[in-house]
């Protein structure tokens, strides 16, 4: 079973998988996404300072057409999660002054802000693949579903102290890692970025066509969103 930046609908695939992660840089704190590469166009959402959203890098491009705009993709939700076929996305653009690619901000090597999960093998008893899986569409399932790791519990380790997160956050995650037990982001998949007190979480997760990426943002001691998908 391949799922992949959209969960198996096919619509924009192969443009999806150019995508690159960005937040706005505006001093309004937010940014209009309009339907078209044009400031008179409908807006159809507006991004707030330290949201993470999908970008494409060829729209990122001085070089190519439209290009004091950039083509952008936000998810519905702000923890990226998905209970059935709809589309999950907005699809749009912002001027691209207003785009601040995440890998331009503060990279960290320590931090204060650490997210521990715990991993087993899939329970293939009290779980069942259909279209949906708890209720969502899973991300990371190139292999069979016993064949698997889920994530059993995630924690948020800020200054030490232990934060439980809620199930909602995991329970769509497969094979993060291949590996039983603990699971720390301070390992080689992951990179962590830094913004006025925003921390940025950046895991890889998952091989093959089942790989993905998640980008956790976590402020004032709570995660306030997660991106998932595929980030090149």
């Amino acid at each position: 079973m391949k799922i992949l930046l959209s969960f198996c609908l096919s619509l924009l695939l192969t443009t999806e998988l150019l995508s690159q992660v960005a937040i706005i840089q505006d001093k309004d704190g937010y940014t209009n996404v309009r339907k078209g590469a044009d400031v008179k166009s409908e807006i159809i959402y507006k991004l707030v300072d330290n949201e993470v959203f999908f970008y494409y890098e060829e729209s990122f491009d001085s070089n190519v057409d439209n290009a004091n705009w950039v083509y952008v993709m936000i998810p519905r939700n702000k923890f990226s999660t998905v209970t059935d076929s709809e589309n999950p996305y907005y699809y749009g653009y912002i001027h691209r002054s207003r785009l601040r690619p995440l890998i331009q901000l503060e990279q960290v090597s320590q931090s204060n802000n650490h997210l521990i999960f715990q991993i087993s093998k899939v329970d293939t008893l009290q779980k069942q693949v259909d279209s949906l899986i708890d209720g969502f569409i899973p991300y990371g399932l190139e292999v069979y579903l016993h064949q698997s790791w889920e994530v059993t519990s995630l924690d948020l380790s800020c200054d030490s102290r232990i934060f439980p997160q809620p199930a909602i956050l995991t329970k769509d995650l497969y094979n993060v890692t291949f590996n039983e037990g603990e699971y720390r982001s301070s390992l080689h998949r992951f990179k962590t970025y830094k913004k006025a007190g925003v921390t940025f979480i950046q895991q890889e997760c998952g091989d093959g066509a089942g790989y993905y990426q998640i980008v956790w943002v976590v402020q004032n001691q709570r995660i306030k969103q997660r991106l998932v998908g595929w980030i090149y």
